[in-house]
């Protein structure tokens, strides 16, 4: 014989309470993904989506750093260079000015000129040694970056910097 189930009014009511309370609480998150117009509004909504957007946040830092550090290198590599042309380019107008101190016929009053010359030379040398970055960081340092690499002193020219190499990412 076939037997009837009978639910109670209580039942349905209950049971179609909990329902109405899950689509309300749907609702409720489709609402505030489309108020901050994000599909994943915590790691609980999409756990691979959610580590998978952190992933990309981190790279995007990480790219948007290796961008600043590149124009950082350029800038302090193309600094270095002109500094160094620079130099190159003093010492051979020392060259040719001790060349030409050489020559028998210049009289002591040519020879001083000559030895004034080369100290203001030797004076920009030092200036091109201890050039900065534009940062106040000195480019010839080493990791001695906040002190001038090159002094005159007593004893003659002294290198006061380190053989570190700076290196970024």
């Amino acid at each position: 014989s076939g037997h009837i189930m009978r639910i109670s009014t209580n039942t349905i009511y209950d049971s179609n309470s909990s329902l109405l309370a899950q689509q309300q609480t749907r609702l409720l998150q489709t609402q505030q993904q489309i108020a901050s117009g994000r599909r994943i509004l915590t790691a609980a909504d999409d756990p691979v989506a959610a580590a998978r957007a952190l992933e990309i946040a981190q790279s995007d830092a990480m790219n948007t750093q290796y961008a600043s550090n590149r124009t950082a290198a350029r800038h302090k590599i193309s600094m270095a260079e002109s500094n160094l042309q620079s130099v190159t380019s003093l010492l051979h107008d020392v060259r040719t000015a001790v060349v030409s101190a050489g020559n028998g016929s210049f009289n002591i009053s040519d020879r001083r000129t000559i030895a004034t010359e080369l100290s203001g030379r030797l004076q920009e040398l030092i200036g091109l040694a201890n050039s900065t970055d534009g940062t106040g960081n000195y480019l010839f340092a080493g990791f001695q970056t906040k002190n001038p690499p090159f002094v005159d002193t007593a004893g003659g020219m002294g290198y006061f910097g380190d053989d570190g190499q700076q290196n970024m990412q």
